[in-house]
């Protein structure tokens, strides 16, 4: 026969599983009513983010809710974006680099969506259209004379060599004349014989 303590022992197991398996079930069926609810807190707005010149869709442009619980995102490659807002009263902001922000006063319902339809971004003042850039430089001459390349060492009666011997003067190739004066292009330079523009004496 069994003794009452084995007998005993088992009922209070079996009793702590069967509670263990009732919280779990709870737990379990709790869940997605307590998912259900959070998300009953909240709206969704959704619009597209064009520019209001040329009505082209502005890419990656942030829509933020600004507050106690700041949510946001950015638009897709047409423009368009969705975003879950907390429910109630709210300020919604649309900006791009380059254009005025846009801001909305809005109120949503729980579990509401919200369609701004478009919404239109104006270019500000400071947008650039292009840049331009100019080069301005002044000429500088360097005369060398026959005696000058004869009293210069190892310049073999080379007119590049001569030069590169010169402050702010590189040589930038030992088998040619191309040298570089203050680190611009070698090809940008003019040679001069007697007043005569000539090609790179090599």
């Amino acid at each position: 026969m069994m003794s009452n303590n084995y007998i005993q022992g088992n009922k209070t197991t079996i009793i702590h599983s069967l509670l263990y398996c009732v919280t779990v079930l709870i737990i379990i069926l709790i869940m997605p009513i307590a998912a259900t609810t959070a998300r009953a807190q909240t709206g969704v707005v959704q619009g597209v983010a064009l520019d209001s010149d040329t009505k082209e869709p502005l890419i990656w442009a942030n829509v933020f809710v600004s507050g106690e619980d700041p949510v946001g995102t950015t638009t897709d490659l047409y423009g368009r974006f969705s975003l879950e807002v907390p429910a109630g009263k709210i300020q919604l902001s649309v900006s791009y680099t380059g254009y005025y922000t846009r801001d909305y006063g809005l109120e949503i319902a729980a579990g509401d969506t919200l369609n701004l339809d478009t919404v239109y971004l104006t270019p500000s003042v400071s947008a650039i259209n292009g840049c331009v850039f100019l080069g301005y430089s002044i000429a500088n001459q360097r005369h060398l004379h026959t005696e000058d390349l004869q009293e210069l060492p190892a310049v073999y009666d080379d007119p590049g060599r001569a030069l590169a011997l010169t402050a702010g003067v590189l040589n930038t190739n030992d088998q040619t004349n191309l040298i570089s004066v203050r680190g611009n292009n070698p090809n940008g330079l003019k040679w001069y014989l007697e007043g005569v523009e000539i090609p790179n004496p090599n």
